[in-house]
């Protein structure tokens, strides 16, 4: 499989098609750039990749195409981009414990990689050119083609274990945690152990093949017509025709003066709806400008992302269109559009009629509105 630069192998193993090795992509599947924090790296909640190049830290894994793969933060692999290919997911608890259920007798040295110093096996297992497993007794056959090799894992700025183990991120989360697989050297694999996602810790990813009849994808909508419009005011809504086969979590409406809203851009509003229903009509969305052309669309969010309807426009009304003041017997009135209404912004201050009658003062002129 060719992704995002590199070529990786694959290998079947029961009913499933794997990654033969770890993945080492900078990369979310949409292109977007994963940040790498190495020796310098905190704690963070967002995304990062790191990987082992560093020889004042560790001279001898000082290894230049990162065959161990790169070291990923929990939130790298959570994230609705997706680090695995298209077609292809991070390998969930469940896919582990398939695959180890489906070997049989064989154990964690039947997956590891046989590449190893003084290996018994010899030839190109016996080795100390990386990437490679530090000699042991319990030494690895790789009868199935899986390749696992000793990354470690990041912890702060080291890597412990590195040469002696490993520890992989799957994509099933515990509570506020993520599982992980590890194995440091014994004939088992956990699947027990779970990391929390704000930790200081990376692991490795390996990508499986989707077995899903059809990916997930974002929901599918549809806008609905604007009504409603005044000068500040106007009501949309929309209809979820496809959840993606993700749960929709939350939907709405987002508007803008470009032509193309979207969620968190910066120069769209947007406004959630509190309606279970497929088809929703937003609540009132107001404070807009008066004469002024709007382009909205409905959203709706699941897991995979955002999905966007059809995006209409509608020009707002302006009801005091060419009359923003009005001069009138010497003093400028300026004006405000207030739904279908204009209205002067002060109180009237004259003194005359339209017959140029003078008014004669009785202490004070009360106005009203009928």
């Amino acid at each position: 499989v060719s992704y995002n630069g590199y070529s990786y192998p694959t290998v079947a193993i029961g009913t499933q098609c794997w990654f033969k090795e770890n993945l080492r992509t900078d990369k979310f599947k949409n292109g977007d750039s994963i940040p790498r924090l190495n020796n310098t790296w905190g704690g963070t909640i967002s995304p990062w990749i790191s990987y082992h190049d560093n020889a004042s830290y560790f001279p001898v894994f000082d290894y230049a195409d990162y065959s161990y793969g790169y070291a990923y933060s929990a939130h790298a692999v959570i994230d609705p981009r997706d680090i695995c290919p298209e077609g292809w997911k991070v390998a969930s608890r469940d896919d582990y414990t398939n695959l180890l259920a489906s070997i049989g007798s064989y154990n964690a040295y039947n997956l590891r990689s046989c590449r190893q110093v003084s290996s018994p096996l010899g030839g190109e297992c016996a080795t100390s050119i990386l990437p490679r497993w530090n000699s042991s007794a319990n030494y690895g056959t790789d009868d199935l083609g899986f390749s696992l090799l000793p990354g470690g894992h990041k912890y702060s700025t080291q890597w412990p274990y590195i040469g002696d183990g490993y520890y992989i991120w799957t994509s099933t989360p515990n509570g506020t945690s993520l599982y992980e697989i590890s194995n440091t050297g014994g004939s088992t694999i956990s699947t027990a152990g779970s990391v929390p996602m704000n930790a200081i810790y990376g692991r490795y990813v390996r990508c499986i093949k989707r077995s899903d009849p059809s990916p997930k994808t974002v929901p599918v909508l549809t806008t609905s017509a604007v009504t409603g419009v005044t000068s500040s005011r106007a009501f949309s809504g929309g209809a979820v025709t496809s959840d993606g086969g993700s749960a929709v979590y939350t939907k709405g409406v987002v508007w803008s003066e470009s032509s193309n809203p979207l969620i968190g851009d910066g120069s769209s509003s947007f406004l959630n709806t509190v309606s279970s229903s497929n088809s929703f009509t937003s609540d009132v969305f107001y404070n807009l400008s008066a004469g002024k052309t709007y382009y909205i669309r409905a959203y709706a969010v699941n897991d995979v992302g955002v999905g966007y309807g059809d995006t209409l426009s509608f020009t707002t009304l302006d009801p005091c269109a060419g009359s923003n003041s009005v001069s009138y017997n010497g003093y400028s009135y300026p004006t405000v559009a207030i739904g279908t209404q204009c209205w002067f912004k002060e109180n009237l201050r004259t003194d005359k009629i339209s017959l140029e009658m003078e008014i004669l003062f009785l202490g004070s002129l009360v106005v009203g509105l009928e």
